[in-house]
């Protein structure tokens, strides 16, 4: 026996494979489901495979592995950067290491490496020395919003394997960029505030790392507008694959309990992935996506499907001045307010509830919250995702208790009518009482 395998890590290991045996053999029964139970096994059995690996690998081989978990951002990083993921084939045929070289002119070793870090996670393949083809998982890189997305976000790389009778579960969340560069001066930035979150962008570890007194959104709109678009293309990706978690608003809203035309604002909508998804799903209802730029509005418009155009709609609108439309029957706000300062969605929410019909309007947020004593823990992802608010806006997720105040605050006639949580992730259905 190994030194640090001592019988009591080999019962858990044990313990541990015969629940992945379980979820296999589950599988192959056909007994799992695309539901939101189906996808909280699915979060359970990656959790296991990650606990499994902790245990199969000696404990200062395993810290010091977290430890460097920033070198598999580093490796996607320099991919996205270099467009690598455009010269690697898709095919059978492997690329060699030599046509990478020539078709980008970039350093050999560089290609190399980073190519090399990302395969030991699942993520392109190496079927013979310097030879390298795309796998299910890179693909995910040839969509240039996911690309997009990937490039800006998350600081934590979680890659899951398992094929179970044909299907494949995939998880990758990584952050480069920003999220990486932000969170290397997050301890910095909460060790000269007292240890608590910065209030002042430019001490936040975004405002230190990008050398800036404003705050991420201030920072695109007045000092790079590229990394801004960037932005808006991740957020594109996140709608799309639903990074964003597993409370899709349509399984806990009943829309089909709206009339006929009913009409839905999707507040801070960006590129409308959110309305497109739900008026593909509802064909009796019609859209407005609202957001502050709305560049893109006409090729967005032009990409719909016939059935589609005459029922999205585009708006500028910056959501901190009045809402346009008003009495609409369902008001979205999905993954908006987690972006701002509690002084900022007080403005939001207020003026959304001013424009909404009472005892009849629908306000649906769709956002993150602070589990609380029995209400459950946060998912590795949202925990995740919650590190990278500290790094990028300086600002943590409210608890159900902050939610309940925010709402009261904006007027005593929003009431709170149904709240689904789920790994910390949360959806409120609220009215305005007449």
């Amino acid at each position: 026996m190994s030194e640090f395998q001592s019988p009591e890590r080999l019962e858990k290991i044990k313990s541990l494979a015969n629940s992945i045996l379980q979820y296999v053999e589950e599988c192959e029964q056909g007994t799992q489901t695309v539901d939101p139970k189906s996808r909280q096994q699915h979060r359970n059995i990656s959790d296991v495979c990650r606990e499994l690996q902790s245990y199969a690998a000696p404990p200062r081989h395993w810290v010091i592995g977290v430890a460097c978990s920033y070198t598999q951002s580093m490796a996607l990083s320099l991919i996205v950067e270099m467009g690598l993921q455009k010269h690697v084939s898709n095919t059978k045929v492997p690329t060699r290491l030599e046509d990478l070289v020539s078709r980008t002119n970039y350093s050999r070793e560089i290609i190399k490496t980073a190519l090399r870090q990302c395969i030991e996670y699942q993520i392109f393949e190496e079927p013979a020395p310097e030879r390298y083809r795309h796998n299910e998982n890179s693909r995910t890189l040839l969509d240039d919003d996911y690309a997009a997305w990937v490039h800006f976000r998350y600081f934590n790389i979680r890659i899951l394997e398992l094929q179970v009778s044909h299907t494949k579960s995939y998880e990758i969340y990584a952050s480069v960029d920003e999220g990486m560069l932000a969170g290397a001066y997050l301890s910095r930035s909460i060790a000269t505030n007292g240890y608590q979150l910065a209030e002042d962008p430019g001490k936040r570890a975004f405002g230190m790392a990008f050398g800036t007194s404003r705050s991420l959104y201030e920072y695109y709109d007045k000092e790079d507008r590229d990394r801004g678009l960037r932005f808006g293309k991740g957020m594109a990706a996140s709608t799309e694959t639903a990074i964003y978690g597993d409370l899709p608003v349509d399984l806990i809203s009943s829309f089909e309990k709206l009339k006929k035309n009913a009409t839905v604002v999707d507040v801070g909508g960006g590129r409308g992935q959110n309305s497109i998804r739900l008026a593909k799903q509802f064909r009796d209802m019609k859209f407005v996506v609202q957001d502050r730029y709305n560049d893109s509005d006409t090729a967005e418009w032009s990409r719909l499907p016939d059935g589609l155009r005459d029922r999205v709609k585009w708006q500028v609108h910056d959501f901190c001045t009045p809402q346009p439309v008003e009495g609409a029957d369902v008001y979205l706000v999905s993954q908006v307010l987690m972006d701002h300062p509690p002084s900022v969605c007080h403005e939001i929410l207020t003026h959304i509830v001013e424009a909404m019909a009472p005892g009849r309007s629908i306000l649906l947020i769709s956002d993150c919250i602070s589990p609380t004593g029995d209400e459950g823990n946060m998912a590795l992802t949202t925990n995740t995702l919650n590190l990278h608010m500290f790094a990028i806006l300086g600002r943590a997720f409210w608890t159900k208790k902050e939610w309940q105040e925010m709402f009261t605050s904006v007027s005593p006639l929003l009431k709170i009518q149904k709240l689904e949580m789920l790994d910390g992730r949360a959806i409120f259905e609220l009215i305005k009482e007449a």
